[in-house]
């Protein structure tokens, strides 16, 4: 939070209780705002003036009898031309009128001394003020602590003042000059520069002065990031946006040889042909082990064999009920679905009708050799209901092959369930126009209470499901 400088109390009761000035005029003054005075003002709890009690007061009487003699009078203030007008901004000629007026008043000689006389009038007078010497001085204070730092400098050894950017070695370009002229003079010390010369031989130093050479060499001149990060040198979100356009920068361009060489050093490829072979891992897997890309092991697989397709690895993942199961739940909880408004009629029906015997299984809760039924029996009887729609069981099937009947996609649907002794009962989407047909459909399939029941993981009627008959 920033913090506000109060006026003193013993000015701002002098010059608005005593001298009666009002608000703008102690700003303009004193130098600090409108809105600042206000608030000491009402820090002190000093009374405010109302607008009406601003310089002369006066009595009823005469109040009235201003206002009578203004009566049908026009406006003093007001000029001819503006009288029935809207006041607007000024035009493009206007304001060419008046910074003409300006410019021909500040070639007088006489306005420019006044201004210049009275402006320093108000700064030598604020000055005198202890508030606005230690206002001033906090605020320089602060600026140094935010912008500037103190350093010794290499050459004369002093403490001195400099801004952020430079470098902690001179603490000017005088300084620098001097130090760099003591070194590289030959005539001052040539044994030194002999050595440095002959100890850093073969150093490749691009775009860069001989004399710069030799400091950097001798260890004099150090750049100034050495030991630090990006964060720390120019703060975490010019930091992260450098690091993401480097990276922009290196992709679709090819490695060098060099770099090839120290990714290769550390990849066995007798051992990446064992994993994927004989282990049978997959290449991500493989990826992970040797902290290598997926397209380094992929080209090294191609030399030697041919690798398998994704849908022969699909097919064997597929035969393991608990991979199905868990793929076909994150699947349904990924999409979020949700009962259509036929299921939603046709729930109603059975609840209204047949109250605790089916529920709704459309989130995926119990999965039957890799079938998800629309309702399943509470009760423990191996009984199902499916509800199929016209266009995505029959009409979108039948494009494909124009011979298909409802009888024959009953047929291959019914069979999984089969195989687990489940019984299963289709309704369509154009017999719920006849509910009392469908009604009289389901109330047949229930039959007797007497079927089998399920033996292990029964599913209750209280909602928790059961897994039963993942494997086929």
């Amino acid at each position: 939070m920033r913090k506000t400088i109060d006026v003193p109390k013993d000015i701002l009761y002098q010059k608005y209780i005593i001298e009666k000035k009002s608000i703008e005029t102690i700003s303009k003054e004193l130098g600090f705002s409108g809105s600042i005075i206000l608030k000491s003002l009402i820090k002190y709890c000093i009374p405010r003036r109302s607008t009406s009690t601003k310089g002369k007061h006066h009595s009823l009487e005469t109040k009235k009898k201003i206002s009578e003699a203004k009566k049908g009078k026009p406006n003093p203030k007001l000029s001819e031309a503006m009288k029935g007008k809207h006041h607007s901004k000024p035009s493009a000629t206007s304001r060419e009128k008046i910074a003409n007026s300006i410019k021909k008043l500040w070639e007088d000689s006489n306005y420019r001394r006044r201004i210049t006389e009275s402006a320093k009038k108000t700064s030598s007078d604020l000055w005198e003020q202890e508030w606005y010497r230690q206002k001033v001085s906090s605020a320089s204070n602060a600026y140094y602590a935010k912008y500037r730092r103190t350093i010794i400098c290499r050459n004369c050894k002093k403490e001195k003042t400099v801004p952020n950017h430079v470098p902690d070695i001179f603490c000017s370009k005088s300084c620098s000059t001097s130090y760099r002229n003591k070194i590289n003079n030959p005539t001052k010390n040539p044994q030194t520069i002999k050595k440095i010369i002959h100890s850093k031989k073969g150093k490749k130093y691009p775009k860069m002065s001989s004399s710069k050479k030799r400091l950097f060499e001798s260890g004099i001149l150090v750049p100034y990031n050495k030991g630090k990060t990006l964060i720390g040198l120019h703060g975490k979100e010019k930091a992260t946006w450098m690091i993401n356009r480097i990276k922009l920068a290196h992709v679709g361009k090819k490695l060098t040889k060099e770099h090839r060489k120290k990714l290769e050093k550390n990849i066995d490829e007798k051992e990446i042909l064992r994993l994927y072979t004989i282990e049978g891992k997959n290449i991500p897997e493989i990826a992970r082990n040797f902290n290598v890309n997926v397209s380094t092991i992929m080209n090294r697989l191609d030399k030697h064999i041919k690798r398998r397709s994704q849908s022969e690895i699909s097919k064997v993942l597929w035969q393991d009920p608990e991979y199905r199961e868990k793929t076909m739940r994150a699947f349904i909880k990924a999409c979020q679905i949700k009962p259509n408004k036929k299921e939603q009629l046709i729930d109603s029906m059975i609840q209204s009708k047949f109250p605790n015997q089916y529920k709704l299984n459309v989130h995926g809760n119990t999965i039957l050799n890799g079938r998800i039924p629309d309702f399943i029996n509470c009760n423990g009887q191996k009984k199902v209901i499916n509800f199929n729609g016209i266009y995505w069981h029959l009409w979108r099937l039948q494009k494909k092959n124009p011979e298909l009947t409802k009888e024959i996609i009953e047929e291959k649907e019914r069979k999984p369930y089969n195989e687990l002794g489940f019984k299963v009962l289709f309704i369509w989407e154009d017999e719920l126009n006849d509910e009392a047909n469908v009604i009289n459909k389901i109330k047949n399939f229930i039959g007797d209470q007497k079927d089998e029941k399920i033996v292990a993981n029964s599913i209750s009627a209280d909602g928790n499901s059961s897994n039963t008959g993942m494997g086929s």
